[in-house]
């Protein structure tokens, strides 16, 4: 009888797991342009966390399954979600989870130095962690390029409409974007 009863445990989890397990069918490209606009008159302003947080340090060190990953999903009824921050030594992480597009724009209109952003799924399986789908070489942003307008815009396109994704900045970053569905 215990024999039948740890094999059917076994078979439980393995059936648990596997129907849990997303595959993501796609590949996610991605593609950038610049475009200039109105030239901006505020390249000296101070640059706030707008829609971002860091990652809750636990005694100098980030917790594996820290509760900072976003839990909200950005209502696109509102509009563009604006993003904005500054990090020298910590993670930056979205306060939303994106979803409901196939291709999410980021149009940064101030990076003053190059850095990187991660674009992750988010698990909602029993099992399996977050994921990162993109990598994203942010370039910079000169002062002058700022004065004069530019829009260097990133598309992450290839998404599932159907998955929740966050966004991940890594230091050293200063920056002020947009999301945008696409």
């Amino acid at each position: 009888m215990k024999k039948i009863s740890k094999i059917l445990f076994v078979i439980a989890i393995v059936l648990i797991a596997t129907a849990t397990y997303k595959v993501s069918a796609k590949e996610i490209t991605i593609t950038s342009e610049e475009v200039w606009g109105t030239p901006s008159t505020l390249t000296n302003e101070t640059v706030e966390n707008v829609n971002m947080h860091f990652k809750t340090p636990y005694n100098n060190q980030i917790r594996p399954y820290g509760d900072k990953v976003p839990t909200a999903v950005w209502d696109w009824s509102k509009g563009d979600s604006t993003i904005s921050g500054s990090t020298s030594h910590h993670e930056l992480w979205s306060n939303y989870l994106y979803t409901g597009a196939t291709t999410l724009n980021f149009g940064f209109t101030k990076a003053e130095q190059s850095f990187v952003m991660e674009i992750w799924e988010k698990d909602t399986g029993l099992f399996w962690a977050d994921k990162k789908v993109a990598t994203i070489e942010v370039k910079m942003i000169t002062q002058q390029q700022e004065e004069n307008g530019l829009t260097r815009i990133y598309y992450a396109s290839g998404l599932n409409s159907s998955t929740k994704y966050f966004i991940k900045i890594l230091p050293e970053a200063t920056f002020k974007a947009y999301v945008r569905k696409v």
